[in-house]
């Protein structure tokens, strides 16, 4: 309605102006050159019409300013579609969250537990993937919280949106009063009849001033819908960021059993793993074995048999050298016994009978130890050779110490 009586001022002030003009008459000049400057009507004329151009400028950009206020306005229309606005903020925040990489970091993280190699730590890449899903569902409760903060957040820019389009309007209106006031005066000047200058003002005055007051009941109706739209909004929202609140929790549960899957799988193939390794293992050992049996085995028997023949011979001949030491020493005692007999009996016939008894018993005596060394048993072990031949000296040396004795008791035999 306001483009109407914009419209209408317009016309008015063209026609307003053009029967204030009169036919200006060109001055004669001074100096007789045939030229003469711009008379003050001419001059008067030229600033009416330079002050009803920036009139209408004034008027043309007042007009605008309302439109686009009013555009503002049908915009937060109630017939605007409120699920693809919604729809739309909930893509906003996903670009600017980047909450599908936390989905994709989960979706990594499950996939490298469940092929972990030997020698990896399962508990490090499980301790990262049970961290990786609680990641999503954080995401998931940022991404509620931002779409929330979005909401409030816009509601507050369009109420500053409408309130700078209001103000913006208003100011345009005052600058067209100021334009038509600058245009009275220049009517004025132009000799142009005071009461159609008056009446022109006058009904540029009412208009702007009606645009302006409009400009501010627009401006507060724009808010007036702004809370009524986001109103609506932020119920949808509401709904929307608890049912992504509730799907976070809902998830929770199958992503840390898919975390457990994922390390009882990476279990089982590392277990199927380390058992093929063994048994490969032990064919290995059981083919090298088997190789070394077969190219060798005469060798192991003939060495074998060689240290058995070896044995046998060592302990042989230590027999023989024990028995034939033991043989040695009876037969020498035997001889030395049958001459120490021999030269005991000479004696006894030159001497006393006194003196034959105790010779006798020494002798005795000396026979029985002679005997026993010699009666020992010579057959056996190396030691009981030696042990013959310790106890021979022994006699030899007490026969000869006996004899010594008898030798020095003697008496002379009388002539």
């Amino acid at each position: 309605m306001h483009r109407v009586a914009v419209a209408l001022a317009l016309l008015f002030s063209t026609y307003s102006c053009g029967e204030a003009q009169e036919p200006l008459l060109r001055p004669v000049p001074k100096d007789g050159s045939g030229e003469a400057g711009p008379s003050k009507a001419q001059l008067a004329k030229q600033a009416e019409s330079e002050a009803d151009a920036e009139h209408k400028d004034a008027l043309m950009r007042a007009d605008q300013s309302m439109k686009k206020l009013e555009d503002f306005i049908a915009d937060l229309s109630e017939d605007r579609d409120l699920k693809s606005f919604v729809a739309g903020l909930e893509q906003t925040v996903e670009i600017s969250d980047n909450g599908q990489d936390a989905e994709k970091a989960f979706h990594g993280r499950v996939s490298a537990l469940s092929h972990a190699s030997s020698g990896t730590s399962l508990d490090g890449l499980e301790n990262e993937a049970r961290q990786a899903a609680k990641d999503v569902q954080q995401a998931k409760r940022r991404k509620a919280h931002e779409m929330r903060s979005l909401v409030s957040q816009m509601r507050r820019d369009k109420k500053a949106e409408a309130r700078d389009l209001s103000r913006a309007a208003q100011k345009a209106a005052l600058a067209a009063k100021k334009a038509a006031r600058a245009l009275e005066q220049a009517q004025r000047h132009a000799g142009a009849k005071e009461a159609d200058y008056e009446r022109e003002f006058e009904h540029n005055e009412h208009f702007v001033e009606d645009m302006k007051d409009h400009a501010e009941s627009l401006g507060e109706k724009a808010e007036d819908r702004i809370e009524a739209f986001f109103e609506r909004v932020e119920k949808m929202v509401d709904q929307r960021t608890d049912s992504i609140t509730e799907e976070a929790e809902r998830q929770l549960g199958p992503m840390r059993q898919a975390v457990g899957q994922a390390r009882a799988e990476a279990e089982a193939a590392i277990k199927r793993a380390e058992q093929s390794a063994q048994v490969e293992a032990k064919q290995a050992d059981a083919s090298d074995k088997a190789a070394k049996k077969s190219d060798a085995p005469a060798t192991e028997d003939e060495a074998k048999q060689a240290s058995s023949d070896d044995h046998a011979a060592e302990t042989s001949d230590d027999s023989d050298k024990a028995d034939g030491a033991t043989q040695s020493d009876s037969n020498g005692q035997e001889t030395k016994k049958r001459d120490d007999s021999a030269k005991d009996s000479d004696d006894a016939k030159q001497a006393d009978p006194a003196d034959l008894a105790s010779p006798a018993k020494d002798d005795d005596a000396a026979s029985a130890i002679t005997l026993a060394a010699a009666g020992a048993p010579a057959t056996g072990t190396p030691f009981l050779g030696l042990c013959g031949l310790i106890a021979f000296f022994t006699g030899m040396v007490l026969l000869v110490s006996l004899r010594s004795r008898r030798d020095i008791r003697e008496h002379p035999l009388l002539g």
